[in-house]
């Protein structure tokens, strides 16, 4: 049987056809997906280090009632914790005499042998060393505290090796507990240092209204170095081996591929890292999201 040359032609063009769409199917079948990533881009600007140093509250003013004379608690007009103001009366001492004549029927009205003890500033009781009616003190003997809660201060032992970051006046960051901050000055800087720690006792104010406790702990951030129109990029854009002496970014070039740029690290706080060497400009994309584990020289495709 002859066949047809039109069928023959139909034959042929049907076989290619087949032929480059399997031919074009193998080859993405080839191609892996793309990698999706997000980017930032480097910008300048200004970044700081600090040296972080722990502190306890305390108060500076702190004056210790004592006996006049010796003799007998009459009265205890205070408790611990209360807030009394100038001369506010706090105890009542008597002579061992008074006592001795607080039967006599012929005893004067006036009570000669007796006298009140004020307070000489104004603050609260943070200590009550004589609660008890009736004890006998002699000359001398501490009855209570008073401390001035608005002198509240911040004592450091700084290591002398951070001497030239704690000027007279220099400001500083204080930390509570309840991760409030606020703004310090150093006030007074003791012109000893502990022969064993090597430390430096400072008294830093906090500028605030708020009353602190005392024998709070604290952490205060003491300015080291600001950097200025340096690079910037988030912490999360920064890549390093498991020994952490090697540091990298992933760089987006023509749009499609990822490229590993080797970098030097400079300042870091908890959100930016500053580069003071590496290959990167201002309109460089720099993976932040999907750079983990990223290989060098693999297509990506950016998303927002």
């Amino acid at each position: 049987m002859k066949i047809q040359p039109h069928i023959v032609l139909i034959f042929m063009v049907l076989s290619t056809i087949v032929a480059c769409s399997a031919k074009k199917s193998a080859t993405d079948q080839e191609q892996p997906p793309k990698v999706e990533v997000q980017v930032c881009y480097p910008t300048k600007g200004s970044i700081s280090s600090y040296v972080t140093i722990n502190g306890k509250t305390v108060f500076l003013r702190k004056n210790v009632i004592t006996a006049p004379f010796s003799g007998y608690i009459s009265s205890v007009l205070i408790h611990q914790g209360d807030r009394v103001s100038k001369n506010q009366p706090l105890f009542t001492l008597e002579t061992k005499e008074e006592r001795a004549l607080s039967n006599a029927s012929h005893r004067s009205s006036v009570d000669a042998g007796k006298i009140n003890i004020t307070a000489p500033l104004q603050g609260f009781i943070s200590e009550l060393s004589v609660s008890a009616t009736g004890t006998y003190v002699v000359e001398g003997t501490p009855l209570a505290t008073i401390s001035e809660d608005q002198q509240i201060t911040i004592a450091l032992n700084v290591p002398y090796e951070y001497h030239a970051l704690i000027g007279q006046g220099a400001s500083c960051t204080i930390k509570l507990p309840d991760q409030t901050t606020l703004k310090g000055l150093i006030t007074k800087i003791l012109p000893t240092v502990d022969p064993v720690s090597q430390t430096q006792t400072v008294y830093v104010r906090p500028l605030t209204n708020r009353i602190l406790p005392e024998n709070l702990n604290v952490t205060v951030k003491l300015l080291d170095v600001t950097h200025h129109q340096t690079w910037l990029v988030p912490k999360n854009a920064v890549l390093t081996n498991e020994t952490q002496d090697h540091f990298w970014v992933m760089k987006v070039v023509h749009d499609t591929l990822s490229v590993k740029v080797p970098i030097e690290k400079g300042i870091e706080n908890d959100s930016i890292i500053e580069i003071l060497k590496g290959s990167i400009q201002a309109n460089d994309p720099i993976i932040i999201v999907g750079n983990y584990g990223l290989a060098d020289s693999t297509a990506v495709k950016i998303v927002h």
